[in-house]
Order: structure tokens, then sequence, then C-alpha cells
């Protein structure tokens, strides 16, 4: 499944590095631009047991890396989940 994970603070980058390590290609956006270098070069934005060794796992094996800088949209607070059916993309839209 290919997921996207929007926010790399404490769940997000853990949500990144646990659901690739499961197989699933994971793209990270995140609006702070040195989150995303640091998980582009295999270091986690967060300190937490294990973490480093994962984020460096994942993105080696290219299962998770970071997407966009800029928030895609403009209103975050009412982005919603689209659904899908399994095994299908994950997308989320603004209204």
């Amino acid at each position: 499944m290919r997921i996207s994970v929007f926010g790399l603070g404490y769940v997000g980058a853990v949500s990144l590095a646990c659901l690739a390590r499961d197989g699933h290609d994971v793209v990270g956006v995140d609006v702070d631009p040195h989150k995303l270098d640091m998980i582009r070069s295999g270091r986690s934005p967060i300190v937490e047991e294990g973490i480093q060794e994962l984020m460096k796992s994942v993105v080696a094996s290219g299962k998770a890396f970071p997407g966009i800088t800029r928030p895609l949209c403009p209103y975050p607070k009412v982005a919603r989940f689209d659904g899908g059916a399994a095994n299908d993309e994950r997308t989320f839209t603004c209204k």
C-alpha cells in the first residue's frame, strides 16, 4: 500500500518508520524542511529508543522517503481522509 504521513513529529515520524518497516511505501510530508532533510539522510527528527536505526534502515530500503516542504492544503485542519479499498493508495484532500 502507498501511504502519506502528514506531519513528521513524534507520531508521524514513528508511523512513517513503522509502516515502511512493515513493507508499505510511505511518503512523509512536513512544512519543516529540516525534518525532511534529516529523514532524507536516514536520521529521525525525534528521540525514541530504536528509531534512529529503524529510520536509517527504511530510508536505505527505499520504502520511506520525505515528500514536499510546503503544505498541500491552505487549511490543514479541514483535510479529510478519502478512504479507499484495501491495497489502494491512501489520499487526503482539503474541503
